[in-house]
């Protein structure tokens, strides 16, 4: 099995976290509608804030020796240009989500600011669905064409999309991911994060919300003299007992942590986002506005999420799922031109 698809082990030790938090934890409150600030709200009543992504060229994938790129055909760097676009700033919350579609489905929906946690709980075929409504909304023009379980783009291939709300193709969610930096449009030296300091190799507590009991940090040393430390394609990641005791095992609210440098919260962990690809190798040249494959069962997911190692929070690191899955630790984020 592919290293893109989350296998047995992961999904059996995913299952046992879900079973010991639902008797924990479980419950259900509706949110409160409001503004998350910023942007227009079109006549929706609700505000998403969005940034300007300025766009072009960028090599899309993971060096073949950046430390946890166990598959490099799966994430092969190749030269890959999107056009500008508008992102949201934040994962789309729990009470932008419930105004929208009329119901909250998130797991964490207690506590305090609960609201202003990223919704969760969606399936690939509910984000495209609040994706058309909020279009609708604000009188903005749906970019899918959704009969039951079948979606379509609208004007992809001839360059004609409607100006409606849409989930961002893998290119533009790494592209915006990424952030700015030097010759972004032609260095293939590219490094695993955009947040966490001047050299962005590492992903430690503090950074973002992740399973912080297994960071990743190439230059860690626990005094031990171990040759696959220094292998390039093994996943760097160890068990810090420190970072264990502070892990949360849960969503934040929004924009807990430091953002990129386009003012891009959680691209990071929190919650995984749903992408509008398809599973699929990508061409070697990925060309322009590349929007995965025609066909495939998959659909791609992309950031990490509170439940997941720091290897997993990579930018270049892809994995798919089937569409109608359900997790809590599954949410999405809006693009649109």
């Amino acid at each position: 099995m592919k290293d893109v698809q989350k296998g047995f082990p992961y999904l059996f030790t995913r299952f046992l976290t879900l079973t010991f938090l639902a008797v924990l934890c479980f419950g259900f409150s509706a949110c409160k509608c409001g503004s998350s600030g910023g942007g227009g709200d079109g006549g929706s009543g609700i505000k998403i804030k969005m940034v300007y992504i300025d766009g072009g060229p960028f090599y899309m994938g993971s060096r073949d020796n950046e430390q946890g790129n166990i598959n490099p055909a799966v994430e092969t760097q190749r030269l890959v240009t999107v056009s500008s676009f508008y992102m949201s700033v934040y994962e789309i919350t729990q009470e932008e989500y419930e105004y929208v579609m009329g119901y909250n489905p998130s797991f964490f929906s207690d506590g305090i600011d609960a609201e202003k946690r990223p919704v969760e709980t969606v399936t690939w075929y509910d984000a495209v669905e609040f994706c058309n409504k909020l279009s609708e909304m604000e009188n903005l023009n749906p970019v899918y064409n959704i009969t039951g379980t079948n979606v379509e783009m609208i004007g992809w291939s001839t360059n004609n999309v409607p100006n409606g709300y849409r989930l961002p193709t893998e290119a533009e969610w790494e592209y915006a991911c990424r952030g700015k930096y030097t010759d972004k449009a032609t260095t293939k030296v590219t490094v695993p994060f955009a947040v966490g300091g001047s050299d962005w190799t590492k992903m430690i507590h503090g950074m973002a919300n992740f399973n912080t009991g297994w960071p990743y940090d190439p230059l860690w040393n626990d005094g031990e003299d171990d040759e696959d430390k220094l292998k390039p394609n093994i996943p760097y990641r160890y068990y810090s007992p420190e970072g264990a005791s502070l892990n949360l095992g849960m969503t934040t609210k929004v924009g807990s942590y430091a953002p990129n440098n386009y003012g891009l919260f959680d691209m990071h962990g929190n919650v995984v986002e749903w992408c509008w690809d398809r599973y699929g190798d990508y061409p070697g040249d990925g060309g322009e506005n590349y929007p995965g494959p025609d066909t495939g069962s998959f659909r791609m997911i992309r950031g990490g999420g509170c439940y997941d190692h720091g290897v997993y929070l990579r930018s270049g690191k892809r994995i798919r799922l089937s569409p109608s899955s359900r997790y809590e630790d599954i949410g999405f984020r809006i693009v649109r031109r």
